[in-house]
């Protein structure tokens, strides 16, 4: 679990990404959606 988070990390810290979305795709179901602050 520690893998996916620091792979998270590592994108959201690119310009221009303010947000993630983790998708279970056999339900296609969120699991995770992430927005960051386009402000900062």
């Amino acid at each position: 679990m520690a893998e996916v988070e620091e792979t998270l990390k590592r994108i959201q810290s690119h310009k221009g990404v303010i947000g993630t979305m983790v998708v279970n795709a056999e339900d296609k179901e969120y699991l995770l959606i992430v927005i960051q602050n386009p402000c900062e």
